[in-house]
């Protein structure tokens, strides 16, 4: 929307740039859409045991990771999900290849039974390579 003011000679354009807006509000949307899985993931509790002989493992490609908190609940790549729906989610997240590496991280407090049925969901769901996350003593 245009408005001229004034004379013939000097007009003024009163009108709102609205691209720059634009541009500062993508780039405020990509950055909240880059860190909120990482925000998400840093507030589950997860206290890991510790062990003497753990090994640092850099490579988080292909990494499947189910987390298993105090009281029992189960998330997967930080997204909370319902025990009877574990093992549908690991078999697509596996996508029927079984490559990747399904790691559990599960709080030294929780009952052992979350985390062999965590461990049998994953099997059944396609799994071959397992691994328990430990803290360095």
């Amino acid at each position: 929307m245009k408005d001229q003011v004034g004379g013939d000679k000097y007009n003024m354009m009163t009108e709102i740039n609205m691209i720059p807006f634009i541009d500062v509000a993508l780039v405020l949307l990509i950055i909240f859409m880059i860190l909120a899985p990482a925000l998400v993931r840093a507030q589950i509790n997860v206290a890991l045991p510790r062990a003497e002989t753990a090994e640092m493992s850099r490579d988080d490609e292909g990494v499947i990771i189910v987390q298993i908190d105090k009281s029992g609940e189960t998330w997967v790549q930080g997204k909370r999900v319902v025990v009877s729906e574990l093992q549908s989610a690991l078999t697509a997240l596996l996508g029927g290849g079984g490559q990747h590496l399904v790691v559990f991280e599960a709080d030294k407090n929780v009952a052992f039974e979350h985390v062999v049925h965590a461990m049998d969901a994953a099997k059944s769901g396609g799994a071959t390579k397992m691994a328990v996350s430990v803290r360095r003593e």
